[in-house]
């Protein structure tokens, strides 16, 4: 993980701090919803002595630039610097889904003094607070999580620009940060103290304050009860969206109440939360100025400021203990480093590639999975189904006509490189498109079984129908359009029919494909007939990358997934069924052979 903005601050030295006590630490808020009294902060000594004493902070290499860094996630694991390789797989609740398989690691932190943490959120040992993804896929249900973190590790601050989950398990708000405390209602119980830490991160910058992540002070034994999805499901549909809405987030107001109304406000016009939280806001606000609450000073926002680079000797190493623990997911061997490499190799190859999928088993089953598998590798993945389901961000699409929904994902996603469509009944061995050309078409074109030419003489009054509505269409394409499609389509009582489970259009071929499906208009050209014309009208065949021409190929699914089907050398496999979980992690073991640390998400 890299930051995404540099840091100014020069290391400092260590002063001596106090010894930490060897009991855990339990340390939190007591405050009253309508304050008649003092809001009174409680912490142990051994933690507030270390108020202003230096504090880490990940920096990045001085040759990243800052396009670079805007690339990057604002969302990070501090968990992952307190416990090392050995247990990165550990995600927070509130995480994005589709970060979780961003790994890096900060080699080197800087320091900056003590006294701006206004936020401290401590780990818990023994069951940190992940989600139900996590607790429910990465054990039996009868076992019970004890994890461990590194107790020596240096605290750290996030930097402007750079967002962590912020829960209310083993959390201090000082004094600068109470008007943090409110948390919202209209949003599922799992979710609330998530958005208001992010919520209130936001609003740490505008004050020069920091969320600072300290090592475990508490321990929390697991009882063996999870909580069900259904209460994170604000978390998990729009944390990623909220998220970047407060990077870019901007306010002109000049008082820090009015900016905490303004960003309340805008939050609840971008659905995130509703008008009561709003009005639960200003009420909260106007309680903590009449018990004589001052409003915190604001600082210049550091976001669009250039930074000064950090030279190599205000750099601070830091290497966390490997502590033993189940649930790793991969062994420790001298293969890992490889394997990670290999993830940061991919992430950054489609990072900026957005998936398209279409389902046609129950979402309800396998939506999430399907995010937490490629949203590793891609810029995100948009997911249609038949029926529309908001809980899981599933989007309405009927198969026969999905090509006519691609123009409002590609609006959607202006800065994206390119696009690609995947049905869940096909299997991508992402690891083997490297090699592909990203500014090429690619479709299975070569792939006798799933790209035919069909006769229209002598066949069913379906295909008829479509070859009279391709004529139609290809009458009206501009010239060059119509010259592509005459040299690959020679006979004009033919029709090609490609089954679609697979293809990629790059940017620069966006506006081509819009046009084409503009000029299909209302008819009810088959999906299997249209990706097929339209990709013969915007190039010539012999320009398209072969890449997916090595994909598995059968008309008829094996039984039970016969993992002789499945190839790690071949670019995808098809058909293979997924309708529930059993299924994904039967899935997942086998892709494995090709990316081994996906054996830390079952």
């Amino acid at each position: 993980m890299s930051a995404t903005l540099p840091l100014s601050s020069a290391s400092k030295p260590r002063p001596k701090t106090s010894r930490r006590s060897n009991s855990p630490t339990l340390i939190g808020i007591q405050f009253h919803p309508l304050p008649t009294s003092p809001l009174t902060l409680i912490s142990e000594q051994s933690v507030g002595s270390s108020f202003r004493s230096p504090i880490t902070q990940p920096i990045r290499s001085e040759t990243s630039s800052r396009s670079e860094a805007g690339k990057s996630s604002p969302s990070v694991i501090p968990k992952r610097h307190q416990i090392g390789p050995s247990k990165r797989s550990v995600w927070p609740r509130g995480l994005p889904l589709e970060n979780v398989g961003e790994i890096g690691h900060e080699e080197f932190y800087t320091e900056v003094f003590g006294g701006k943490q206004f936020i401290q959120q401590g780990i818990s040992n023994g069951l940190p607070d992940v989600d139900s993804v996590f607790y429910f896929t990465r054990k039996s249900s009868l076992e019970a999580f004890d994890i461990r973190f590194d107790e020596h590790t240096p605290k750290v601050a996030l930097p402007q620009g750079m967002m962590v989950p912020v829960n209310s398990f083993n959390t201090i708000y000082h004094s600068s940060a109470f008007w943090g405390l409110m948390l919202p209602v209209s949003v599922s119980t799992m979710a609330s103290d998530v958005l208001r830490g992010y919520w209130g991160q936001r609003l740490l910058w505008e004050i020069g304050g920091y969320v600072v992540v300290y090592p475990p002070t508490v321990h929390r034994y697991d009882r063996i009860e999870g909580y069900p999805f259904s209460e994170e499901k604000d978390l998990h549909v729009n944390v990623g969206r909220l998220i970047k809405f407060l990077v870019s987030w901007r306010s002109n107001k000049h008082r820090l109440f009015e900016k905490v109304l303004e960003l309340s406000f805008a939050m609840a016009e971008e659905g995130f939360w509703s008008d009561k939280d709003l009005k639960f806001t200003a009420a909260w606000l106007q309680d903590l100025l009449a018990v004589g609450y001052q409003q915190p000073r604001l600082m210049s926002l550091e976001l669009d400021r250039p930074r000064a680079s950090i030279g190599h000797g205000d750099r601070k190493e830091f290497v966390p203990q490997k502590l033993p623990s189940v649930h790793l997911g991969v062994e420790e061997t001298g293969t890992v480093n490889y394997e990670i490499a290999n993830l940061i190799r991919w992430r950054k190859n489609f990072g900026n590639v957005v998936l398209i999928m279409f389902c046609n088993g129950p979402v309800e089953r396998t939506a999430l999975e399907w995010r937490l598998l490629y949203g590793r590798i891609f810029k995100t993945v948009i997911i249609f189904s038949g029926a529309k389901n908001p809980d899981l961000a599933v989007e309405e699409g009927q198969w026969e006509q999905l090509y006519k929904h691609l123009p409002k994902i590609f609006d959607r996603y202006t800065g994206a490189e390119g696009f690609l469509f995947l049905q869940d009944d096909t299997i991508l061995n992402y690891w083997n498109l490297l090699q592909a050309d990203r500014s090429k078409l690619w479709i299975a074109n070569k792939v006798s079984k799933s790209w035919t030419t069909v006769s229209t003489n002598g066949n069913s009054d379906w295909f008829s129908k479509q070859a009279d509505m391709v004529k139609k269409v290809v009458s009206m394409m501009q010239a060059h359009f119509q010259v592509n499609y005459k040299e690959s389509i020679m006979d004009s009582q033919s029709i090609a029919i490609y089954s679609s489970e697979v293809f990629y259009i790059p940017r620069r071929f966006v506006a081509d494909f819009v046009e084409l499906v503009n000029l299909v208009g209302g008819l009810e050209i088959h999906q299997k007939v249209a990706i097929p014309m339209f990709f013969v009208s915007m190039d010539s065949p012999q320009n398209f990358d072969p890449v997916l021409s090595s994909m598995i190929y059968k008309q008829k699914p094996p039984t039970n997934n016969s993992s002789t089907l499945y190839s790690a050398q071949a670019t995808a496999v098809h058909p293979w069924n997924v309708s529930s979980e059993q299924d994904f992690i039967k899935l997942i073991r086998i892709m494995a052979e090709g990316d081994p640390l996906l054996m830390e998400l079952v």
